[in-house]
């Protein structure tokens, strides 16, 4: 199994006023242009999946769509609250315990939870953290099924490098 993990893209400050519900605050622009430009990037690596799924949060949802788009993504996006407020690792291991071991699974999320889901996933120790920017995009192998510590990092890209890349005529 290989579990992609993505942090969503940049999204709008927080604001009581604005978003007294912080799961609609939505991207911002330089996030919704930042992923377009990342997702189209993924494509052009060969990075592929056979689920794509999200936390039901808006900015979220919104960057799965924009990976779909710029994928060529044609299945169903996959809405996930374990990826959202009802977030536990074992409560994720479980969620991924549905799907075959030959899977691709990418999972669009927040912060903190992606880096303590991928530092459980590649490590015993407690104490690793991974520093997740948004937009970043992280793959973990494993033998058959996802497991605690069983995780082999794969690749860690973050947004900078890909933006970097694509700026640089790397594609």
């Amino acid at each position: 199994m290989r579990i992609i993990l993505i942090r969503h893209a940049k999204a709008e400050d927080r604001s009581a006023s604005r978003y007294p519900d912080d799961g609609l605050r939505p991207l911002n622009d330089r996030g919704r242009r930042e992923q377009v430009i990342i997702s189209r990037a993924l494509r052009h690596m060969g990075i592929r999946f056979d689920v794509l799924a999200t936390s039901p949060l808006v900015r979220a949802r919104e960057t799965a769509d924009i990976l779909a788009l710029g994928m060529k993504w044609k299945e169903p996006i996959v809405e996930a609250s374990i990826l959202g407020h009802e977030f536990t690792i074992d409560g994720v291991l479980k969620w991924l315990g549905r799907y075959p071991s030959a899977s691709c699974i990418a999972c669009v999320g927040h912060e903190p939870d992606l880096s303590e889901l991928a530092g459980a996933l590649i490590s015993d120790d407690e104490d690793i953290w991974i520093d997740f920017k948004k937009s970043g995009i992280l793959a973990i192998d494993f033998p058959q099924k996802a497991e605690r510590g069983q995780g082999v990092l794969r690749y860690f890209l973050r947004p900078k490098l890909i933006l970097k890349l694509v700026n640089g005529d790397g594609f």
